[in-house]
């Protein structure tokens, strides 16, 4: 990965990731920070021991003005996936082994402490959250067993004795399982956390488009139940007097505009109420000459504004259709209250229909269901030849 592409990568991370690199931010630097107490304090120990005090002085000074210039950069990126950091960290790596072998020179290099090769199995820890998948840890792990090995040839088994043979084989262990083991956590975290942001992403889009489509599905309502309605009165020769209609067909213009966000419906708050809210339909579908028979234990009970719409838009089509289809000139309204919601029935007693075999126009699926169903309500449709027809809806509480 490139820095390009890194810097790229950050920018497009979403909220796990990010939060993923925090994480992995504070657990570096509080590494860093740990691994270089450690350093000094070795160092100090031994430094009187050593042949070259200067080298191991400047190593030590370059490691922690390294691990310091690391610490301000990840917290100003604000993460550790950073290739920079990665080969910077690999050079460290090299560094503290260069310094360890340089400043006891020929002496030979005591086993213990060995500060140099838990500086670099530490590091190597962290490596592949600063490299990514694939990155520069391999490299680092390659090139460190090879200074590692090289830097302690002058103490081979045959020179110092066959415990150093297993020490060697210990610590280069210890190099290649930190480098695997960190390479398979990395790797397993930002994979899940890539795939919670996809899934939240995925989500947010379906919300939108969700959002979307009930909006769409609201404007075709809004315009089935409005404008198409004062062309079939006009087309139809509903029985309208022309005041009648004029009074119509401006308060339909109002809504549509209203649905356009042009202004808000000039009676907007008459429906604070679901009791208001059902007198007002009543009062607009006398002007057709239905009369509506309002009866209610609950209409006056306050309710959301949405359930207040939803209902309100459900009863208005249903009574439409009683004026269009039930041949009869009064329809009554139940409003009652139930244990988990509100309960409204528009009843008639007009001609009726075979609910099975009746086509299922847009009136009763997008008027009538569908606004219920996005309060979480529903209804029914109670219905026989000559018997009339009883249209229930229930919405929550």
């Amino acid at each position: 990965m490139t820095a390009t592409a890194a810097v790229r990568d950050n920018d497009d991370r979403g909220e796990a990731l990010a939060r993923l690199d925090q994480t992995f931010t504070l657990a570096v630097l509080a590494g860093r920070a740990i691994t270089l107490a450690q350093v000094l304090g070795v160092t100090r120990a031994v430094s009187r021991r050593v042949t070259h005090r200067s080298v191991l002085r400047a190593g030590v000074a370059a490691i922690t003005a390294h691990s310091v210039w690391a610490g301000v950069r990840g917290v100003r990126r604000r993460t550790v996936r950073d290739p920079k950091l990665a080969w910077s960290d690999c050079a460290a790596q090299l560094v503290a082994l260069l310094t360890e072998a340089a400043s006891w020179g020929a002496r030979a290099m005591p086993p213990e402490p060995r500060w140099s090769e838990t500086f670099g199995v530490v590091v190597a820890g962290w490596l592949p959250f600063e490299a990514g998948i694939g990155g520069a840890q391999w490299v680092s792990l390659t090139s460190w067993i090879a200074t590692y090995l090289s830097t302690t040839g002058d103490r081979s088994p045959w020179r110092t004795g066959g415990s150093v043979r297993g020490q060697r084989i210990n610590e280069s262990a210890a190099q290649v399982a930190f480098t695997v083991v960190g390479e398979t956590f990395a790797r397993y975290l930002v994979t899940q956390a890539r795939e919670l942001d996809d899934a939240r992403a995925e989500a947010v889009e379906q919300g939108e488009r969700l959002a979307t489509e009930r909006e769409r599905q609201r404007q075709h309502r809004v315009i089935h139940d409005s404008a198409l309605q004062v062309f079939e009165a006009v087309a139809g020769g509903w029985e309208l007097n022309d005041d009648v209609l004029i009074h119509r067909i401006e308060y339909e213009t109002a809504r549509l505009r209203a649905v356009l966000g042009e202004r808000p419906m000039p009676d907007d708050e008459a429906y604070a109420t679901l009791d208001a809210a059902l007198h007002g339909l009543a009062g607009e579908l006398a002007l057709l000459g239905l009369e509506v028979d309002i009866r209610s234990d609950a209409a006056t009970l306050a309710a959301r504004a949405d359930t207040i719409e939803a209902l309100r838009g459900a009863t208005h089509e249903a009574l439409i259709n009683v004026h269009k289809h039930a041949g009869v000139v009064r329809a009554t309204v139940h409003v009652t209250r139930t244990d988990d919601g509100i309960e409204l029935a528009v009843v008639d007693e007009g001609r009726g229909f075979d609910v099975a075999t009746a086509p299922r126009g847009f009136g009763l699926a997008g008027s009538i269901e569908a606004p219920l169903r996005e309060v979480g309500g529903r209804a029914t449709v109670r219905s026989a030849p000559g018997e009339g027809t009883q249209v229930r809806l229930w919405v929550p509480e």
